[in-house]
């Protein structure tokens, strides 16, 4: 019989982690993966190291005024958990971002070792060109 990751930890995981973006608190999330993790998503199509993962998320976060997860289902396997989700975020000109998103998660303990996250990345539009806007800074007539 297989075993499965006991779903009180993936909870525990799965809410830190929520709790953790809908804060922009870079802190609680760093803290929630071993050192060594690994973080792949299909828009870099390589793997990240936490810091690199970590540092992708200001941006994010600068370009949100609020950001969460919604429908949040989760289904523990015998490495971790699967986690299917919407990313929501309020842009700063008032609209909303409804991003689909599956994430694969691998645990060491109550620690994330390995993220796999295959996001929707036409759904995302909207915040890439928020994101790529702030990068460029105030236009000047």
């Amino acid at each position: 019989m297989v075993e499965f990751v006991d779903q009180a930890a993936v909870r525990s995981v799965a809410d830190a982690i929520g709790a953790a973006v809908a804060a922009a608190d870079v802190e609680a999330l760093r803290a929630v993966y071993v050192p060594t993790a690994r973080i792949w998503t299909n828009l870099e199509l390589r793997d990240q190291t936490v810091e690199e993962s970590l540092a992708s998320l200001g941006p994010l976060f600068a370009a949100t005024v609020s950001r969460g997860y919604d429908g949040v289902h989760l289904t523990p396997t015998p490495s971790g958990y699967v986690s299917q989700h919407d990313f929501v975020a309020l842009l700063h000109d008032g609209s909303e971002v409804r991003i689909p998103i599956c994430v694969v998660v691998t645990l060491a303990g109550e620690r994330v070792a390995r993220i796999e996250e295959y996001i929707e990345s036409g759904a995302g539009a909207p915040l890439w060109a928020a994101i790529a806007a702030r990068k460029a800074g105030p236009t000047v007539a």
